[in-house]
């Protein structure tokens, strides 16, 4: 499945899209879980599943699910769409519902990628008051080039979805203790900009894009990631791509998750004006790492997707002032005139580097 193909100067090219596409990783026969696995409920008093090939198993309602081998007589290609239940689909990943209170999500995956379940586990090891994902069991599916993470439904309702019901103050509640827990994970350093276990962090909005060959040429689902850096490598390249100076840093990095959006974040809903605002579950987890301190309070900003998206268009969105206030009570310091800089100067420079078609392509980009 999008097999790499060994090409002239030793490296391997992967095909345009992906064999079996993200939307059918699962798929509803007892319900097959991309080449490898399958799984199925039995009622409680309705008699054991065969457990001989089981690898996890799970309480969901009154039914518990068992997650098993595929053996060799089940068809492991697409047999016609997957079953209505999914949650989020995309080119790169998707979210489906398994059960009640159970989901299996799915993200394209080759070597070097950082597994989000370790990340998870990483943060619950150091910081358990962290409330995160709860994984059940993630493997990765090499023949479909693909992750999958079986976890619990997060508490809670997004927060999103309940911002126009939150005060001001329940607003600021659930900031504080978001910053908070990202000054307790920032206690964890690294001489290296990188994941937990070494890879390259994936997001572009800091270290920018990587040349314009590379991302025409590369298939989309492939995801992007970082060199490693080190510190001086790091502060070299921020000044090539931009020809400017980048703001004063600490030696080490610090663990930090760079998409603590609204979409991301899990809060009780309040019964009254009087409650106070609580967080419940931070989720999406695949972009964090060791990040330079600066960039803490830096990202979270109304260039970015901070802004809540039930209230696009809107003055009522800006989750980024909360969370960027409560960040600078915990001791980060926004560089936002800094980068508001370094993005145009480095748009500049890209331009000027790629020529016409830079230009064609950046055009096209999603505004930031």
């Amino acid at each position: 499945m999008a097999s790499p193909k060994p090409t002239s100067d030793g490296t391997n090219e992967y095909s345009a899209e992906l064999t079996v596409p993200i939307q059918e990783s699962v798929r509803y026969q007892k319900i097959l879980l991309g080449s490898q696995y399958y799984c199925e409920p039995v009622q409680r008093g309705c008699g054991e599943l065969e457990r001989r090939d089981c690898v996890a198993s799970w309480m969901d309602g009154d039914e518990e699910w068992f997650l098993c081998r595929q053996p060799k007589t089940l068809v492991s290609k697409p047999a016609g769409t997957s079953k209505p239940g999914a949650v989020q689909q995309a080119v790169a990943i998707g979210v489906w519902e398994i059960g009640v209170s159970t989901l299996v999500k799915v993200s394209s995956y080759i070597n070097g990628v950082q597994l989000e379940g370790e990340t998870i586990r990483f943060v619950n090891e150091r910081q358990p008051l962290v409330p995160t994902t709860q994984v059940i069991f993630e493997w990765i599916d090499s023949e479909w080039h693909r992750s999958f993470m079986i976890m619990k439904r997060a508490p809670g309702h997004l927060m999103d979805d309940v911002w126009h019901e939150l005060t001001e103050q329940q607003r600021k509640d659930i900031a504080t203790e978001v910053a908070a827990h990202v000054k307790s994970l920032s206690l964890h350093t690294s001489k290296t900009l990188s994941t937990v276990d070494g890879h390259g962090v994936q997001g572009f909005r800091l270290v920018g894009w990587p040349p314009l060959l590379e991302i025409i040429n590369k298939p989309r689902w492939i995801p992007w990631f970082h060199p490693i850096f080190e510190q001086d490598s790091f502060l070299a390249h921020l000044r090539n791509e931009s020809h400017m100076d980048p703001p004063d840093t600490d030696v080490d990095f610090v663990f930090y998750h760079p998409d603590l959006t609204s979409h991301n974040i899990f809060v009780r809903r309040p019964e009254d004006d009087s409650e106070r605002g609580q967080l419940t579950q931070i989720i999406d987890w695949e972009s964090a790492g060791y990040w330079p301190r600066f960039w803490v309070a830096t990202c979270p900003n109304r260039f970015g997707p901070f802004t809540v998206l039930s209230c696009l268009g809107t003055e009522d969105g800006d989750w980024y002032t909360y969370l960027r206030e409560a960040l600078e009570l915990e001791g980060f310091m926004p560089q936002s005139e800094w980068f508001t800089g370094f993005v145009i100067a480095q748009n500049k420079l890209r331009t000027e580097r790629g020529g016409e078609k830079y230009k064609e392509w950046l055009a096209a980009l999603p505004k930031i």
